[in-house]
């Protein structure tokens, strides 16, 4: 009996000593096992919430229960349990990688001690204890409660003009734009050291204070208050950022100090300008019976703006006919203009002198050219929601010196209506052939062929109507040109320069010849002279009869020398030298083929 009970005892004592080992080994995996999220001392709260969470860092697999206690001393447990203010995650049971919070609303000024109690369900023989730690609690000033908590902090819906992304056209004059912020309201919320319940202050001091990028200015140079002026200077374009910030005034008379609660609201605006290219610099305007060629323009947005966009042309040329002596008379239509067939999806208008292509960034235009001289200008604008934003105006053609004559052209390097040529000089006393250097670009129909004239040579215009030729008159350096009965006005007044309206320097004419066949006096006569109408007739049959063996030598020295006459040569000095043209009569073996010095010097032809 004696034996087995010493055995009895010390099979207890076995198990006790095993129970004991058992349960610190758990107790100390699992007291190892948990740690407290937050700060293990000291914690302070100012705001009127502390939230104390633990979580079950690596400790063992198993459920537990967890209670929290609070308390005024420092103590291991207490009565006062965080009733209710104790959460875990899940359901309830605070497991490995749970989180369990215990939260307080204490407004007073306090110190109290927190520790925890927990078990692992069905391991640990007794609860592990984790603390106790110091918690103070301080609500005294300047604990006020954090913005936008419980809406009490900076309350405003913003700029609410104009419209965020709102769109401008850039104009020629600046321009104003109203700017708005929402009224805004502050009501800070301070715990009162009573902690009963907290302060209010809902009249808080609120300034506004806009600020903008890019080159623009406030009206007057205000920029404070709830409603502003932004000022867009001239020909400005950009994107710019607005900004309103709504500040709380700092240590305002009865407020008691500022949570200073600025907030900062942002409008973005686009002031878009409309451009355009410039003409195809090495283009020249043509014309013909029906149309001439073409030229093509872009338009573009910058920024990028999507609008309506329209070309308008302007101070357009309206010269009759579509050179100087070919086309109508009477045709006073525009020489540019846009037509449906060249601009597709485009909406043609005001006689072809607007074209307008809607909801685009950019567009390509062609403009159709009537007349050798064409000129005029084009522009592009916005039209529609965003109308007003204009380009420069581009000269059609190309026009750097503005003389409505294309930079392309050889001859421009003068004034449009410059006739100084001095080649061949003839009479130095009278420059110039009576045509414009503006008459010379737009030039003339030579005998159903369309030429532009020439600005540094003299020309002269022969309406050769039985083919008689220039006989020795060449030798005088002049452009020779010959024209038909349609490239004159009139055969009774024969004007050569007749399609005229702009940079016209006088009515210049063509020479008529004719064959008169037979006179018995005279070989030739010419009536009238240059910058009139001259006309000459040549007595062939009679030339023929006196001059069968030389008559083709004959006749090219008389209409040379009736020629002579009519750019205002007189017969050479009696008696004749048989050297001169302008010799009186006619000489044989040779004829005369030249003009002598003193004549060769003294024509003119206005």
């Amino acid at each position: 009996m004696k034996e087995s009970h010493v055995l009895s005892l010390l099979r207890v004592c076995i198990c006790l000593l095993s129970l004991i080992a058992f349960s610190l080994a758990a107790q100390g995996q699992a007291q190892a096992g948990v740690s407290l999220t937050n700060p293990s001392h000291d914690w302070q709260i100012l705001h009127g919430t502390l939230s104390i969470q633990m979580k079950a860092q690596g400790a063992p697999p198993g459920e537990y229960t967890v209670s929290a206690y609070i308390g005024d001393e420092q103590e291991e447990q207490n009565d006062q349990v965080a009733a209710g203010g104790f959460t875990t995650d899940g359901n309830g049971n605070w497991g490995p990688g749970e989180v369990a919070t215990w939260n307080t609303t204490n407004r007073s000024d306090a110190t109290v001690w927190f520790c925890v109690n927990y078990i692992r369900l069905g391991v640990d023989p007794w609860p592990t204890t984790i603390g106790p730690f110091k918690v103070t609690i301080a609500n005294t000033y300047p604990a006020w409660e954090p913005p936008d908590i419980n809406g009490n902090g900076i309350q405003c819906s913003g700029i609410t003009a104009p419209s965020d992304y709102s769109i401008y056209p850039s104009l020629t004059s600046s321009f104003e734009i109203g700017c708005t912020c929402a009224e805004a309201t502050d009501s800070d919320h301070r715990y009162a050291p009573s902690g009963n319940p907290h302060d209010t202050y809902s009249s808080d001091t609120l300034t506004y204070y806009w600020t903008c990028s890019g080159g623009l200015s406030w009206k007057n140079g205000v920029n404070t208050g709830r409603n502003v002026t932004l000022v867009c200077p001239a020909n400005y374009y950009g994107n710019v950022v607005v900004t309103c910030t709504v500040y709380d005034a700092h240590n305002t008379s009865g407020e008691n100090g500022s949570r200073d609660d600025d907030r900062v609201f942002y409008l973005h605006l686009t002031v878009f300008k409309v451009s355009i290219t410039d003409c195809d610099a090495e283009w020249l305007p043509e014309g013909g019976e029906t149309q001439g060629n073409t030229v093509s323009f872009t338009a573009w947005t910058t920024p990028t703006v999507t609008t309506d966009i329209k070309f308008t042309l302007s101070s357009v040329s309206t010269e009759p006919g579509y050179c100087l002596n070919a086309g109508s008379q009477t045709d006073s239509d525009y020489d540019l203009k846009f037509i449906a067939g060249d601009n597709s999806g485009f909406t043609i208008g005001d006689g072809g002198l607007t074209a307008t292509k809607y909801g685009v960034t950019w567009a390509v235009v062609t403009v159709r050219c009537y007349d050798y001289g064409a000129y005029g200008l084009i522009k592009a604008e916005s039209v529609g929601t965003y109308a007003g934003a204009i380009s420069g105006t581009t000269k059609i053609p190309k026009d750097t010196n503005s003389n409505d004559i294309a930079d392309a052209w050889d001859g421009d390097n003068g004034a449009a209506t410059d006739d100084n040529e001095t080649d061949p000089v003839g009479d130095s006393n009278h420059p110039g052939d009576g045509f414009s250097r503006y008459e010379e670009y737009r030039g003339f129909g030579r005998l159903g062929s369309y030429e532009r004239g020439d600005p540094q040579k003299k020309d002269i215009y022969l309406r050769d109507v039985d083919d008689l030729g220039w006989g020795y008159f060449g030798v005088l350096g002049l452009n020779q040109n010959k024209i038909n009965a349609s490239e004159w006005d009139h055969w009774t007044t024969r004007v050569v320069n007749f399609n005229h309206e702009s940079h016209h320097a006088m009515d210049q004419h063509a020479v008529w010849t004719v064959d008169g066949g037979w006179d018995s006096q005279v070989y030739g006569t010419c009536l009238d002279k240059l910058p009139d109408a001259p006309e000459v007739t040549i007595y062939c049959d009679t030339l023929e009869n006196d001059f069968p063996d030389q008559y083709q030598a004959a006749l090219d020295k008389t209409v040379a020398h009736e020629l002579g006459h009519a750019v205002n040569l007189y017969d050479h000095a009696y008696p004749p030298t048989c050297s001169c043209v302008m010799d009186d009569p006619i000489c044989v073996n040779p004829v005369q083929h030249t003009f002598c010095q003193t004549h060769t010097q003294g024509w003119f032809l206005r």
